[in-house]
């Protein structure tokens, strides 16, 4: 290890530090073949005037994946992030409904109508009529028509 450029820290003046490769396989529990594949495949060379490497260099090709995966990490939180905030506003305003809350509510209605129907003084043929038309409407194709058309005025915004 050499030290080499001065460099100021807290107003302080700092030696910089310079790697040999012997030195910094040392100090990092490498070997030195493997730190001068990563050095050469990061294509960082030596500085000419000393022949040697910053601790920046050998930092970023030994540990530079955890680098690159801490701020994979980062952004895959603020993604997150983001969503869940996108889907509490969404909440707020009503435009998120649990389909369970949805099956209730429709379950209950139907039973409703049902029964007023029922006691509705008509004709055994027409009674008849009105519950199966009551029948016939396909709940999934509504919801499908109306995400659909949702989506196609979400696309206009």
């Amino acid at each position: 290890m050499n030290t080499g450029r001065d460099k100021q820290h807290h107003g302080r003046k700092v030696e910089s530090v310079r790697w040999t490769i012997k030195k910094a396989a040392e100090e990092f529990d490498t070997t030195q073949t493997t730190l001068t594949g990563k050095l050469k495949a990061a294509g960082i060379l030596p500085n000419p005037q000393d022949n040697c490497f910053s601790t920046q260099d050998i930092v970023t090709v030994l540990f530079g994946g955890l680098t690159n995966k801490l701020k994979a990490e980062q952004i895959k939180d603020t993604r997150e992030s983001a969503a869940l905030k996108a889907v509490k506003k969404q909440n707020l305003l009503r435009q998120n409904i649990p389909v369970e809350m949805v099956e209730k509510v429709w379950s209950d209605f139907t039973v409703d109508l049902i029964q007023k129907i029922n006691n509705l003084d008509l004709p055994d043929k027409q009674r008849k009529e009105i519950l199966g038309d009551l029948q016939q409407i396909d709940v999934e194709k509504y919801f499908d028509g109306k995400i659909a058309e949702r989506d196609s005025d979400e696309d206009v915004e």
